[in-house]
């Protein structure tokens, strides 16, 4: 069975700090670079920076450095090609060249062989040493690695609070007053993801669930716009909890996990409302939940169909999707309405389940749920 997603013992989201990429580094303020080439090769991530001069430095390469040179030995096409193959084949993430250097003159053709092996090429003024890629990328990593820390540690006093073991007063050292004063609500999404709350706000995550905390307006503002993805952005499953006031957060908490819940599954928003709905409760529902449904009341009728050759799992399908109604199901089925009373008869003797009552309709549904159901 899998882990619930909210469950504080889940393993850690992302287990790693994540990635920087190229498009990052060639957009960190006061780094003046310039991009001659390869748009498609911004996303690869850099793991660190690595200078060389070598026209084939690939012994010493393991994969995501970002290959920092003058350009001194790329003299000659054969050169320049060898190099950006030698990079290619052991997955740098991309190439800085050194432009501005006094008495050198950079191989800017070296762009042409970094667009046909698909890696991004950008310019380094001789202002911008090369070490100060390596120490802005250890400033980036340890900002990321507190942040990780924050969240874990914000997961596990939201996660007191939700249970009770915790008050949510707990808040009015992470909040300012003009925000604990008003209404609170809640969005969950999956951690790590960036969040899109705006203004104060509080980012726990309990197991893979961020759990953010914040004014009301703000997390219906964020909610939005996790709702309206655009082509770069793909749809983030999401739930919101609330809103009400500060008192109210564990509920609120607790809501927010339970329709992320619904969110994950079936991959679209889910709020409050939809935990007071009956597909919502379904939806919940895990394998160990359904278990017994599908041991004690789905499994008689298929094994029943499977040696005498009828239709009851069949029959129970339309019988509950036409609302009980004997004589709907038997014109759908093509039957006579005794023969459907005699197969409901027969669901009856194998499984002590009635399907003429509410309590054994409740029961068929939860088997039939259960069928395909893979999270156990």
């Amino acid at each position: 069975m899998t882990s619930d997603p909210a469950d504080p013992e889940a393993p850690d989201p992302g287990g790693a700090v994540p990635p920087v990429t190229v498009r990052d580094v060639v957009s960190w303020p006061g780094f003046d670079v310039r991009v001659l080439t390869g748009e498609t090769g911004l996303d690869r991530p850099v793991r660190l920076a690595h200078p060389t001069e070598l026209v084939d430095p690939s012994a010493f390469l393991r994969g995501g450095e970002l290959i920092l040179t003058v350009g001194s030995d790329l003299r000659t096409a054969a050169d320049r090609r060898a190099f950006v193959d030698a990079l290619a084949r052991a997955g740098a993430a991309g190439i800085g060249l050194a432009v501005g250097v006094s008495g050198h003159e950079p191989p800017l053709e070296l762009a042409d062989e970094a667009r046909r092996a698909g890696l991004a090429l950008f310019t380094v003024p001789n202002t911008l040493p090369f070490v100060a890629f390596t120490e802005r990328l250890q400033e980036v990593h340890d900002a990321a690695r507190r942040a990780r820390r924050e969240r874990r540690e914000d997961g596990r006093v939201l996660d007191y609070v939700r249970r009770g073991l915790a008050s949510a007063g707990v808040l009015r050292d992470r909040l300012p007053a003009h925000v604990l004063d008003g209404d609170l609500a809640v969005l969950c999404l999956p951690a790590g993801r960036a969040c899109p709350v705006t203004g104060p706000h509080v980012e726990g995550w309990i197991g893979e669930v961020a759990v953010v905390v914040a004014a009301a307006g703000a997390v219906a503002s964020g909610a939005a716009a996790l709702a309206t993805p655009s082509p770069s952005s793909p749809p983030v499953p999401h739930a919101t909890g609330g809103p009400g006031p500060l008192p109210r957060v564990a509920r609120s908490v607790r809501e927010g996990l339970a329709a992320f819940a619904i969110a994950a599954r079936r991959g679209s928003p889910a709020g409050p409302r939809d935990l007071a709905t009956f597909s919502g409760l379904l939806e919940r529902m895990t394998s160990e939940d359904l278990a017994p449904f599908a041991d004690h009341v789905l499994e008689p009728l298929v094994r029943y169909d499977a040696r005498h050759g009828s239709q009851l799992v069949a029959t129970v399908q339309t019988y509950l999707h036409l609302d009980g109604s004997l004589t709907a199901t038997a014109q759908a089925l093509f039957v006579h309405p005794n023969s459907v009373r005699n197969r409901l008869a027969r669901v009856r003797d194998l499984t002590g389940t009635d399907p003429a009552s509410f309590d054994g309709r409740v029961a068929l549904v939860l088997a039939l749920r259960s069928r395909g159901r893979g999270d156990g």
